[in-house]
């Protein structure tokens, strides 16, 4: 398995983003921080697998996913990872 770690802020922008999985896939992980997710990737995918899948960690939850993208399936973990002064979810 080749793994990716990404961590999301507000609007689902990439703050951090390591491993191979992006290249395997022809995304350059250098481009792709400091950008949200709707504009990485075509609407339809996003509205449709990644923005639910997303919703649970934001609401606290962890959640896991099989995301179809580039012709493979992937396994996508996902959870609440930093939390504001407030209690609130600041990063997944």
């Amino acid at each position: 398995p080749v793994s990716t770690i990404a961590i999301l802020g507000a609007g689902n922008t990439v703050d951090f983003l390591m491993g191979p999985g992006a290249a395997n896939l022809g995304l350059n992980p250098a481009e792709m921080v400091g950008k949200p997710l709707a504009e990485l990737f075509e609407a339809g995918f996003h509205h449709s697998q990644l923005a639910p899948a997303l919703a649970h960690a934001w609401q606290g939850q962890r959640h896991k996913a099989d995301i179809a993208f580039g012709g493979r399936i992937f396994e996508a973990r996902m959870l609440p990872f930093r939390y504001d002064a407030g209690g609130r979810v600041a990063q997944v």
